[in-house]
């Protein structure tokens, strides 16, 4: 995440997450798809904190990290549950994050924040703390006729034009394997924009299912 960015995050901490609080449905409907109850997930940008209390309310051992310490702010005061579950840290490198100790990882409007010359060091990270066999769910938005969404926004966020596609290139490259796509509509209603959530294994033991779920 480029400074600005995160600078929009830190100083409309407040607004982002109570319009994060307010969506309903997204992502969150792919969990019981994605992830095995009872494994350990990590939500890497977390936000308000929504999609982290759903997965531990569902019965995840789940765990988060977020760059913006406004947004760690809002979620602890959204979700107190929280507390000792959301630390502050960041792609590219998740450097608090041992090897291997996750088995699954929620990666929720997340990448397309990542500036280009980070993604590759950013899913090396993925693939480092995340086991053999285990689950990635990332998200990212689209234009409704499917066009990556690029430029920077009225706050000054920075989306940087990644597209289904390449995301998936990019993971193969690293040993990841595509099992699952769909498109969404927009969980905060807005008829610009929409989202495709794709769901990746990481190869490396047997038993890795497709689970191919078009929308």
């Amino acid at each position: 995440m480029d400074d600005q960015t995160l600078s929009s995050y830190d100083s409309n901490a407040k607004e982002f997450a109570e319009r994060y609080e307010n969506c309903s449905g997204g992502i969150s409907e792919w969990f019981d798809v994605a992830f095995p109850k009872r494994c350990r997930v990590l939500d890497a940008g977390a936000g308000s904190g929504r999609d982290l209390a759903l997965l531990l309310a569902g019965g995840w051992e789940a765990f988060g990290v977020e760059p913006s310490s406004g947004l760690i702010e809002e979620s602890l005061r959204c979700h107190p549950e929280l507390r000792g579950r959301l630390s502050q840290d960041s792609l590219p490198a998740l450097s608090t994050i041992s090897d291997q100790s996750f088995d699954g990882i929620l990666c929720s409007a997340v990448l397309m924040h990542i500036p280009e010359e980070e993604l590759f060091d950013s899913i090396f990270s993925l693939r480092r703390i995340l086991k053999p066999g285990g689950r990635l769910l990332v998200s990212l938005p689209i234009a409704p006729d499917g066009t990556p969404t690029s430029g920077r926004d009225s706050t000054g966020r920075i989306f940087n034009g990644l597209s289904a596609g390449k995301i998936e290139w990019l993971l193969s490259r690293c040993g990841f394997r595509k099992i699952g796509i769909g498109q969404s509509d927009d969980a905060l209603g807005r008829t610009e924009r929409r989202w495709v959530t794709l769901l990746f294994s990481l190869e490396g033991t047997n038993g890795s299912r497709s689970i191919d779920r078009i929308e």
